[in-house]
């Protein structure tokens, strides 16, 4: 399985609740989606899907994890609405990390059947937080 064995703690279904922070029109909203990562093949690649709604409009993803030539954490993640990213990501002594150009996630709290983090959006330059998500693993 190699170095993705680290993401291991993330494979299964996850309850996700969402409470926007930004931009302050929407500060306080909330949203409730449904996480699932899982292995494609022999364990080499990783891949994550979400489905849910925010303001009344599906919200649905995908992301594709593997391990770039460097031995780094690689991400592309597709949305409904057209947009791709690429991000980096990191999982070392229970904090997961997902960087790109401009969103960012960090994990304030990881454990067997819970995460909680800070996504990040770049506004002028400046890193502010956008959104808060609290996922629950799912029997």
């Amino acid at each position: 399985m190699g170095k993705l064995e680290a993401l291991k703690p993330l494979v299964g279904r996850w309850s996700t609740d969402i409470t926007l922070l930004y931009p302050m029109d929407v500060k306080g909203q909330k949203f409730k989606a449904e996480d699932t990562y899982r292995w494609l093949g022999e364990e080499n690649i990783l891949i994550h899907e979400v489905t849910g709604e925010m303001n009344g409009k599906p919200l649905r993803s995908i992301e594709i994890y593997s391990v770039g030539s460097d031995g780094q954490f690689r991400a592309r993640s597709f949305d409904n609405g057209g947009e791709v990213s690429i991000f980096r990501a990191s999982m070392k002594k229970g904090e997961w990390r997902i960087v790109g150009n401009t969103q960012r996630f960090v994990s304030l709290k990881l454990t067997d059947g819970l995460i909680e983090g800070v996504w990040q959006l770049k506004s002028r330059g400046k890193w502010r937080d956008w959104m808060t998500v609290s996922l629950v693993r799912q029997a």
